[in-house]
């Protein structure tokens, strides 16, 4: 059971947009010639999608959460923005997106792993290929649900845990605020979280064939199995 509603609020301060992050997508996308087209799969807020926006980019973020999707709209100051927001579950992309069009796709904060099964995540990378244009990146960001996000009015706590009758990880995740006062946002979520190699097999099956695997976004190099960052193409 999911209360997104209640994170809405304090999303922005719980994850916040980096230098690190923002200097990693600029290098990575000057490769491309402009205008560079950016698709965010779960784009929560949005505050990320907007900052590429004020950079030249053309950016459309996607989420299945319509408080998200709406907050993500009241940001948009300028009616020329190039940036643009629709209601859309992971699993949406390839039917409604147009093909062969989008210069990088990404997908941040662990949200890969909310995507349902093994069917559901084999069907996203092929989405994902579908959509992107020659020489396009699939960007993962799966840093694995840090125990504590913390911010000067909020602590969020995430708890995951074996369901002991299916064998499937469960997440749960509770906003902390003073006299430890709980506010739910998921009660044993079902996540799907497979290990490196076998992400890295259902990506090769959907047509990617070059991996770059970093620590974090600051861009040291690493391993699969230790990356929170993944570059697909």
């Amino acid at each position: 059971m999911e209360f997104l509603e209640n994170l809405v609020e304090y999303y922005d301060e719980l994850y916040p947009v980096s230098d690190e992050q923002v200097s990693f997508f600029n290098r990575f996308l000057e490769q491309y010639s402009s205008p560079v087209k950016v698709l965010r799969i779960d784009c929560a807020s949005g505050a990320f999608e907007h900052t590429l926006a004020r950079q030249g980019f053309d950016v459309t973020g996607t989420d299945a959460s319509r408080e998200f999707i709406n907050t993500a709209v009241r940001r948009r100051r300028t009616p020329n923005a190039g940036v643009r927001f629709f209601q859309m579950a992971p699993v949406e992309i390839g039917r409604f997106l147009a093909k062969d069009f989008y210069n990088c796709i990404y997908i941040l904060e662990d949200s890969l792993y909310f995507i349902g099964d093994e069917i559901l995540l084999r069907k996203f990378f092929c989405d994902c290929r579908s959509v992107l244009a020659f020489g396009g990146a699939l960007v993962l960001h799966i840093p694995g649900f840090p125990a504590v996000r913390e911010s000067i009015r909020i602590k969020l706590v995430s708890v995951l845990e074996k369901d002991e009758h299916s064998g499937s990880t469960l997440l749960t995740q509770n906003l902390e605020r003073g006299a430890a006062q709980l506010v739910p946002v998921r009660s044993k979520t079902p996540v799907f979280m497979p290990p490196a190699e076998t992400i890295l097999n259902f990506a090769k099956e959907a047509g990617f064939s070059s991996f770059l695997f970093y620590s974090d976004w600051r861009g040291q190099g690493c391993n699969a199995q230790k990356a929170s960052v993944w570059v697909l193409t």
